[in-house]
């Protein structure tokens, strides 16, 4: 299932329904160009400070996006809860 964004800055992009509200949300459709180039710590870091997300979702959109290896070391920049079940 695919759906098409209807507004002023993400007109005509298809995205899968399930990636569309986090991709245009957490990452601004302004800023994707950038992803390909980040591949440090470094880099991954700074960009998600300047856009204001955590360096995990930044991650998480690289991999998604296939622009890093499923065991990057990248991967160490998520954040991981663990629930306790009472």
């Amino acid at each position: 299932m695919h759906t098409f964004v209807e507004s002023r800055a993400y007109r005509g992009i298809r995205l899968s329904a399930r990636f569309s509200c986090s991709a245009l949300v957490l990452i601004p459709a302004e800023h994707w160009a950038e992803l390909r180039g980040l591949t440090t710590r470094e880099a991954v870091v700074r960009f998600a400070q300047r856009i204001g997300v955590a360096p995990g979702i930044v991650v998480g959109r690289l991999g998604k996006q296939r622009l890093i290896a499923w065991a990057s070391n990248l991967n160490r920049l998520k954040r991981r809860f663990r629930w306790n079940h009472a």
